[in-house]
């Protein structure tokens, strides 16, 4: 699985005005109400994919949720959603599903994050296809949803892939956005099992915070992942996915002041630079608007 990587602390400053942050505490156990919602939701899930319901299926996801397959493919917005998976029921008729789910943890009170595999069986002499996935569920207006699906490959990531993934982004990178400057600099650490990335946020003069994140792959999900602890209080935690030309990221945090936050941002490849795009924000349960084509300039 190749790493997805961005600057989630610049993301997270346009996010809510500071650097907001989520805690990478351990999984903790779910009020029972809510396990049996998420659990029914993968039932629900799996029924609507064995009828080959494509609506019903889309109708899990939140309005502007997205799904990125193993190829790092992403499709946003439940009619999109809706067609990807029409297309594949009819090129597929009959396809059935089975779902385990590994884990699931809060990452506050309107975050779940579900951890799972999934095999599909698509015809009688072909074999069953397995892989891993995740899911992140958000409570809108008091009703579980998916924000973010994924597929995963079944096999973890190799620490060889995620050192020449992650190579790329060793230096320093500089980049503006409405008044806020950040310089950023990435070097690898622990025998380039990780990348450390610190950060220097300023406006005009003053320098508003720095923070420090911690980039590498989960030896147990094989996921990329990193964890990020700002100057101001905050915390944060992203899931990357390879995508066409760049990555796409899945953060939720918690700002200093106890605000859940979540986006999903985008990276692209242009030359030596990034092109980043933060969609799908939201503060304390609340929608933001979108941030388009930030630049972020290598400078060493």
């Amino acid at each position: 699985m190749k790493c997805s990587w961005c600057f989630a602390s610049f993301a997270l400053v346009l996010l809510a005005g500071t650097v907001a942050a989520a805690q990478d505490k351990p999984a903790s156990k779910l009020p029972e109400a809510v396990d049996k919602v998420i659990r029914a939701t993968a039932t629900a899930f799996t029924e609507a994919f064995d009828r080959g319901d494509a609506k019903a299926v889309a109708a899990l996801w939140t309005a502007d949720g997205d799904f990125i397959d193993e190829m790092g493919a992403v499709t946003q917005g439940q009619a999109a959603i809706e067609k990807k998976y029409a297309d594949f029921f009819a090129a597929h008729p009959g396809a059935k599903m089975t779902i385990a789910i590994d884990s699931l943890r809060a990452l506050g009170p309107d975050t779940i994050v579900e951890d799972g595999h999934a095999t599909v069986s698509s015809a009688k002499d072909a074999p069953a296809t397995s892989s891993r996935y995740a899911v992140i569920h958000v409570r809108r207006d008091n009703k579980w949803l998916m924000a973010s699906v994924r597929d995963l490959p079944a096999t973890p990531s190799t620490l060889s892939e995620t050192r020449a993934d992650l190579e790329f982004l060793v230096g320093k990178w500089t980049a503006e956005h409405e008044g806020t400057h950040v310089d950023i600099e990435c070097h690898w650490i622990a025998d380039k099992a990780f990348l450390e990335a610190t950060y220097h946020i300023h406006k005009g003069d003053h320098t508003v915070s720095t923070s420090t994140q911690i980039i590498g792959a989960d030896p147990v999900t094989g996921r990329i992942m990193a964890w990020m602890f700002d100057s101001n209080g905050g915390r944060a935690e992203g899931i990357w996915s390879a995508g066409p030309g760049g990555w796409a990221i899945e953060l939720v945090g918690i700002t200093a002041d106890g605000t859940y936050t979540t986006a999903t941002n985008y990276l692209t490849k242009v030359e030596d630079a990034l092109v980043w795009k933060s969609l799908a924000r939201t503060a304390g349960g609340q929608p933001l608007p979108d941030i388009n084509e930030v630049v972020l300039k290598r400078t060493k």
